[in-house]
């Protein structure tokens, strides 16, 4: 994934205060969760993004030019119940991930638009449930979906799952066993 970041970014970066922070968005089928990991809830983009402290660990997010699949992890410490029931009672593999950088000034307002580090999938989690709950996520980049196979067959039954009411397929059963004479008058 290519980035490039801008001339108010660098500027910000090499100013007198500049705080970076991590924004991750987590897509779940019951809505999208955002975490940042300051000791503050940061206001982006029309939506907040609540403090979690420290995130406790972000995996090194890699680049290149080959093509390789690569994926994050994040340790996220000291969620809320809410947090791990989200983890324990949705389907969340394969639903958008996005982990992005900001810099913030010393009012622990955002200075300018963050960086988008990684983008990809949540693939799994592990729990670790005392006083706090402790949830590490791994998500995978999207390049990782490319040599999964892709099963589809000419039939109706997958014609009517992609498109349902669609019966251009129907008859493609009955003409494999039928007997047919061609060219005789």
């Amino acid at each position: 994934m290519s980035r490039s970041i801008t001339t108010a970014t660098n500027a910000a970066a090499k100013g007198e205060i500049a705080r970076p922070v991590l924004l991750v968005e987590m897509d779940f089928q019951s809505g999208i969760v955002r975490l940042n990991s300051s000791v503050r809830d940061i206001a982006y983009a029309g939506y907040v993004y609540y403090g979690t402290g420290e995130f406790g660990d972000v995996s090194n997010v890699e680049d290149g030019t080959d093509m390789k699949a690569r994926g994050i992890t994040l340790t996220l410490g000291g969620i809320a119940p809410s947090m791990i029931s989200l983890f324990l009672g949705e389907q969340y593999q394969g639903r958008p991930c996005r982990l992005y950088l900001a810099l913030l000034d010393s009012n622990f307002v955002m200075i300018v638009d963050p960086v988008e580090v990684f983008s990809g999938k949540l693939d799994s989690a592990t729990m670790e449930i005392g006083q706090t709950g402790t949830i590490t996520v791994t998500a995978e980049a999207e390049l990782a979906d490319w040599n999964r196979p892709r099963v589809s067959r000419r039939t109706n039954e997958d014609q009517a799952k992609r498109h349902p009411g669609d019966t251009g397929l129907f008859w493609v059963d009955k003409t494999i066993s039928a007997s047919f004479k061609w060219g005789i008058a």
